[in-house]
């Protein structure tokens, strides 16, 4: 009898156990928790307005700067006189795997003509540090493919952010960070970019280094499966179909630094070849109209004055391109 009783309690302890995580997990990817304090406009974008949009771009903080939606609008509405919804998700700070949550959630509630991504080569840490925070659960365990092959590095990896995404939502839990619910109002092109403080000290010292001599370096480029791109390579994979199961174009794009050698012609037919996906940079002659005195807060970073060069050629360019589907009802 008692045999039966502790088989019992054990069957009942773990069928508890099963019930706790499977709500906790059901929690967990709720907005309401994965989107941080820093992410409220995406938190807003996604969630709070309902709609299709025309454009939608991400990116990093250089992005941030160099896409004005409102005043990409205008240009692409001086070109075909019609009105459109243009959004940037942009966030700062690089990550692949936050850039696919969050263009997975966006694309989940409104359709997308065009998405625009901005591609760059990785850094050292190309897992940003809110990943964890905006992923959902199944999006960690996903993540988990996007690591070279070396079992233990990636497992210790896995467990580490598996950890963290508990400990974190179960942090918001208890002290009520949750965001509130929204009601969600018809989608209208959106920008939150923030002005940056000018740094004429670094600037200066940029132009003094670089200003005649970033023409002569040769061309960048890079491995997709090297050790330090193999994530990014497996996150642009991810991004393409993605794209193409929602019905959306998606194009990658480029937005220079501060006298940075071009991306070379190799590597953007590589990359074509290996995503079956278009990469865009800014030709000569718009680089120098954005790198003019007067065009860049920082070496990472255009003001209003090179955004607006950038943006003017790249909505002629994306104007031209997809000039039948953004004719699309």
């Amino acid at each position: 009898m008692k045999n039966k009783l502790s088989l019992h309690f054990r069957l009942f302890g773990i069928a508890l156990v099963i019930i706790c995580i499977t709500l906790f997990v059901m929690v967990s990817n709720s907005p309401r928790l994965r989107y941080p304090w820093g992410y409220r406009y995406q938190y807003q974008y996604i969630y709070g307005h309902k709609g299709d949009v025309d454009f939608a771009f991400m990116g990093t903080s250089r992005v941030m700067r160099a896409i004005i939606a409102p005043y990409f609008a205008d240009a692409l509405k001086k070109e075909t006189g019609k009105d459109y919804i243009v959004y940037d998700l942009s966030r700062a700070g690089r990550g692949p795997g936050l850039e696919y949550t969050i263009i997975r959630d966006f694309l989940e509630q409104h359709k997308v003509k065009v998405l625009a991504v901005h591609y760059n080569d990785s850094w050292d840490n190309t897992v940003h540090k809110n990943f964890i925070k905006v992923a959902k659960i199944s999006d960690v365990i996903k993540d988990y493919g996007t690591h070279p092959d070396n079992l233990f590095l990636k497992t210790n990896y896995f467990l580490r952010i598996l950890g963290l995404k508990f400990g974190e939502n179960l942090h918001i839990l208890l002290l009520k960070k949750y965001r509130k619910p929204l009601d969600p109002k018809p989608v209208t092109t959106s920008d939150y970019s923030i002005p940056v403080p000018v740094r004429p000290d670094l600037l200066k010292e940029w132009e003094e280094k670089y200003a005649e001599a970033w023409k002569e370096y040769k061309p960048r480029h890079w491995e997709f499966y090297s050790e330090r791109e193999y994530r990014n390579t497996q996150y642009v994979h991810r991004l393409v179909r993605l794209a193409r199961e929602n019905g959306t174009e998606i194009v990658f794009f480029y937005v220079p630094r501060l006298y940075e050698a071009p991306i070379s012609t190799e590597l953007i037919q590589d990359f074509s070849n290996e995503f079956n996906a278009s990469w865009v940079q800014p030709p000569e002659y718009v680089r120098l109209a954005m790198y003019k005195p007067g065009g860049y807060t920082d070496p990472g970073h255009v003001n209003f004055n090179g955004a607006e060069r950038y943006l003017d050629w790249l909505a002629d360019l994306f104007q031209q391109r997809y000039e039948m589907i953004l004719a699309e009802d």
